[in-house]
């Protein structure tokens, strides 16, 4: 009797209990109605929430070490406008992985990824590195272009990279695909990036550089340098038989160079701006030339620098340039501008 009279006076209690529990039920499903996308492997798990139609990823790794970075470049405000693809790098325990804009993996594990190319927007090709250390080519959807067999190689830039094999004394380069385009023996050389993907510099086996295209045409051959070839003008420089010398290159390689030596200097820096460079003779003194090799300042200085001078339209238009001159041994300078080319 006593039984029966405990339960009526706590079965409202009872009842009341059970309902905040099924209530708690309700609410742990409808919270996992949220999640969706679970993407799990042996060590670590890559989860996207959406709350308040508002996507948010999260990535979770237990206690493994993780580092992300993203391939930079501007993302369209209007999402009308094309967005820049964005790949980001996952690290764990057992590698790298390289990752979509949503967080699913492309490819992966490697020992890591060159930082430069995830970060270059405007790539579309990027650089592996094995657990040997050696270096390979995979693109951006993560499809194995090469093995990482390099132990130098260069971006993929303008449809091509400089490589050098494992324990080889040649480099060559390779298009996009990753197949070999050049054959002759080159013991150093400079990507054809340089140029926009036309010329490139290369140092044959007697030591001497050139310049090739990309049939391995050579425009010019046996110098004891040369200068960084021109991205945007057309004017490179360097060093024969100890003579200076700037060379127009060609929009067409028929149309033949145009070479300018200048005997009475043994040394000269690229072209700037594609309107002069800096020389020096024998004695160390330094001068200035424009692009055809006519004297604007006489090497008479003990050294010289320059700054660009913006003209009443800012520094995209400029044709001003102001030359600081040292004079004297003794450290006096004077300050010229030269605006007439």
């Amino acid at each position: 009797m006593k039984n029966n009279t405990l339960w009526e006076k706590y079965k409202g209690y009872a009842l009341l209990l059970c309902i905040i529990l099924c209530g708690c039920g309700v609410i742990y499903f409808i919270f996992r109605a949220f999640i969706i996308k679970t993407a799990q492997s042996d060590d670590f798990i890559i989860v996207s929430i959406q709350e308040s139609n508002e996507s948010e990823t999260g990535l979770a790794a237990g206690e493994n070490a993780m580092k992300e970075y993203t391939a930079a470049g501007e993302i369209a405000e209007n999402e009308d406008e094309e967005q820049t693809i964005i790949r980001s790098v996952l690290t764990t325990d057992e590698g790298k992985y390289l990752l979509d804009e949503d967080s699913n993996i492309l490819c992966g594990p490697y020992r890591d990824f060159l930082e430069e190319d995830i970060n270059a927007y405007s790539l579309t090709i990027y650089r592996y590195v094995d657990d040997n250390g050696l270096m390979g080519y995979i693109s951006m959807d993560g499809r194995e272009i090469t093995l990482a067999i390099y132990e130098e190689a260069s971006q993929m830039k303008y449809g091509s990279a400089l490589v050098r094999e494992q324990g080889e004394e040649e480099i060559y380069y390779i298009n996009e695909e990753g197949e070999r385009f050049t054959y002759g023996f080159y013991s150093d050389g400079y990507p054809f990036a340089e140029s926009q993907g036309s010329y490139a510099r290369v140092q044959t086996a007697d030591g001497s550089w050139a310049v090739i295209d990309r049939s391995e045409n050579v425009l010019v051959e046996g110098m004891d340098y040369i200068n960084e070839l021109p991205l945007v003008y057309t004017y490179f420089t360097g060093v024969k038989d100890g003579q200076a010398f700037i060379c127009d290159l060609p929009a067409d390689t028929e149309d033949g160079l145009v070479i300018v030596y200048l005997p009475e200097f043994c040394d000269i820096s690229k072209v700037y701006y594609g309107l002069f460079a800096i020389v020096r003779n024998e004695k160390g003194f330094y001068g200035v030339v424009n692009a055809v090799g006519e004297e604007i300042l006489p090497a008479k200085y003990y050294s010289l620098s320059f700054e660009v001078m913006p003209s009443s339209e800012g520094y995209s238009s400029f044709t001003a340039f102001e030359f600081t001159l040292q004079t004297s041994a003794d450290g006096e300078y004077e300050m010229v501008v030269i605006s007439d080319w």
